[in-house]
């Protein structure tokens, strides 16, 4: 690790891992998101009202959409996400891959707020308190 990195985690007041609040092992549910324990969902399918608003048009039939899978990354766990050149120190509360994205969502520590990125934007730690 370089000393960018170093003194970064110096920095940095790493909170313990949630217990709960976090998604892993499967995809989130619309009622993972409402419930603030995850960042975003991909459903399986829109019903006929959910389509006619996204169209506009008044009758819509039913679309199945492609979902996503669950990363086999581990979760919850420490991690910097770098956002616009900013490593951003955060915990790890979800990962699901659609087509050939690689989609994390994360809890920043700075003001627990929610944020996404691609994985490769994630520098993972793992599950131990980061030190200096």
């Amino acid at each position: 690790m370089d000393n960018s990195s170093d003194k970064l985690h110096s920095l940095v007041y790493w909170p313990p891992l949630p217990l709960t609040a976090f998604v892993s092992g499967r995809v989130a549910t619309q009622q993972d998101v409402d419930n603030d324990i995850a960042a975003f969902g991909f459903p399986q399918k829109l019903e006929p009202e959910q389509v006619a608003k996204l169209t506009g048009e008044e009758k819509a039939q039913a679309v199945e959409c492609q979902g996503s899978t669950p990363l086999d990354i581990v979760i919850p766990q420490y991690a910097f996400l770098n956002l616009k050149g900013e490593e951003l120190a955060c915990i790890v509360i979800q990962g699901e891959e659609v087509g050939d994205a690689r989609i994390v969502g994360c809890r920043l520590c700075k003001d627990n707020s929610i944020a996404i990125g691609l994985l490769e934007d994630f520098k993972l730690l793992g599950q131990e308190t980061p030190h200096p």
